[in-house]
């Protein structure tokens, strides 16, 4: 039943990967709400927390939460419905329930683009942002992105345009609307296509929602790609987790004297693959769905008009040359400094590197983590400048 999906999904002290764990014991929601003590104990993997959790049965928040979505025409997908993104089952914590305004798509027949950058974005990465949204969506994708401004607007935007269905993964309830002022967008897309979020109805935009709504949009799309971000962004966190899960990941070039395009910049030089045009990133899923992929050779309709100020960098203060007899401004220095602000994982990828390049198979081989999680660690890495990527996927310090 819908409200021991939703009772199970509220339970704090217990992670998503348990639940799903306890999934594989018990069956079903419904099954784990009736267990007892004895039955968590005989489980193993529980701790003395997760039991107290999962033998609390109040079920009032969750008919509450339930009565919501009646009266908000909000719909509710489980983690056990075959509409669910079966890309999205397979990630580290899927969520167990999401909450959905408008028409779910068909996730298997058709490739997943999502499209995320910056909300500060300049007139050339929003109109880059709205073409290749219509380009993408016109060869037979679906469009996913997050509802900011700039970048993600701009891209669902034009998906829209090309008449396509697309989906908007909110860090807030689903009936929630922000920013305010998508107001008419959301509006259009719950017409075609649909508002998702992982958070109950009416949770208002908190900061941390909106890192963990990340994780979503890679896990249920084929690939990511980066129109424009500077090197501080969310848009990396997205990348970071499409790494992670082993998601093709695309950035659109932008102007190198822009701080804006910093960081997808970057990214061109560690494993992201580049895109001038929506067929740049179909061209990669024609074989995978020849049903569904077509080549759009039309040009963009010139139906855009900016009604955001662009964003120009700040003049950039002209660096002199220091005397490499500065300790503290040396290479082995910097470098040395730099190494003691890595994690522990970093530091073991980042130690496995020379100056000379080595193939990144033979890092991977070297250390005791998952392939993703090397590749996904290295990116990280060149995203800092602290590796270099060479031809025939070679990486070196």
């Amino acid at each position: 039943m819908l409200i021991h999906w939703i009772w199970l999904s509220r339970l704090p002290q217990v992670t998503n990967r348990q639940k799903r764990m306890l999934l594989q014991v018990f069956r079903n929601p419904e099954d784990i709400y009736k267990a007892t003590e004895d039955a968590f104990l005989s489980v193993g993997g529980l701790t003395e927390k997760n039991i107290v959790s999962l033998l609390d049965k109040d079920l009032s928040q969750a008919r509450q939460i339930l009565s919501d979505c009646n009266e908000k025409n909000i719909g509710i997908l489980t983690y056990g419905d075959g509409a669910y993104p079966s890309k999205l089952k397979n990630i580290e914590q899927p969520p167990l329930v999401l909450y959905y305004k408008g028409c779910l798509p068909d996730w298997e027949m058709v490739p997943v683009i999502a499209m995320v950058g910056t909300r500060k974005a300049t007139a050339y990465g929003l109109n880059t942002a709205q073409r290749v949204g219509f380009q993408i969506a016109s060869c037979g994708a679906l469009v996913i992105s997050g509802g900011a401004n700039g970048i993600d607007s701009l891209a669902l935007q034009g998906a829209m345009e090309a008449g396509k269905r697309v989906v908007a993964v909110l860090g807030c309830g689903a009936d929630v609307v922000y920013p305010a002022k998508n107001k008419d967008l959301f509006g259009k897309i719950e017409k075609q296509g649909c508002i998702l979020s992982e958070y109950v109805p009416g949770t208002p935009p908190y900061t941390w929602n909106f890192l963990q709504r990340n994780r979503i949009i890679s896990g249920i799309s084929n690939g990511v790609l980066v129109v424009e971000a500077p090197e501080r962004s969310g848009a990396l966190n997205t990348v970071k987790h499409a790494m992670e899960q082993g998601r093709d990941v695309f950035a659109v070039p932008g102007n190198v004297n822009n701080p804006s395009c910093a960081g997808s910049n970057q990214l061109l030089g560690a494993q992201a693959l580049p895109a001038y045009t929506g067929w740049d990133v179909m061209r990669e899923y024609a074989a995978l769905y020849p049903d569904a992929v077509t080549r759009f050779e039309q040009p963009y309709p010139d139906t855009f008009r900016m009604e955001q100020t662009p964003v120009y960098p700040e003049p950039v203060e002209k660096v002199r040359n220091k005397s490499i007899d500065n300790r503290e401004k040396s290479r082995y220095s910097v470098e040395d400094n730099q190494r003691k602000s890595l994690s522990e994982q970093e530091r073991a990828v980042y130690d496995c590197l020379s100056i000379t390049p080595k193939p990144v198979d033979e890092i991977i081989a070297a250390l005791e983590m998952p392939a993703g999680k090397v590749l996904s660690i290295l990116t990280v890495l060149a995203m800092k400048g602290l590796v270099k990527n060479h031809p025939g996927k070679l990486v070196s310090k």
